[in-house]
């Protein structure tokens, strides 16, 4: 999770706040939980209006890539550190 608490923000061209970020939730084990070839990255990530993760991979990009897509349900946005 990162929190921009005390962020401001700054016209173009000046010095850019730097924010801490925190792991919240390792989704490789997911990913690689189907026992076969195991994606490379995250596509993309939502959080439902009932608080629902929901994550999705797409390595059509990659060139020894199956192809294949995983839709991930890596439980509630709730439940994260």
């Amino acid at each position: 999770m990162i929190s921009l608490d005390g962020v401001t923000p700054v016209a173009h061209g000046e010095s850019l706040p730097v924010v801490e970020k925190t792991v919240a939730l390792d989704l490789l084990p997911l990913m690689a939980a189907r026992n076969g070839w195991t994606p490379d990255k995250i596509e993309s990530l939502a959080i439902t209006a009932d608080g629902t993760l929901i994550s999705a991979t797409d390595n059509d990009g990659v060139d020894d890539a199956t192809g294949e897509t995983q839709v991930l349900y890596p439980g509630m946005a709730g439940d994260l550190k």
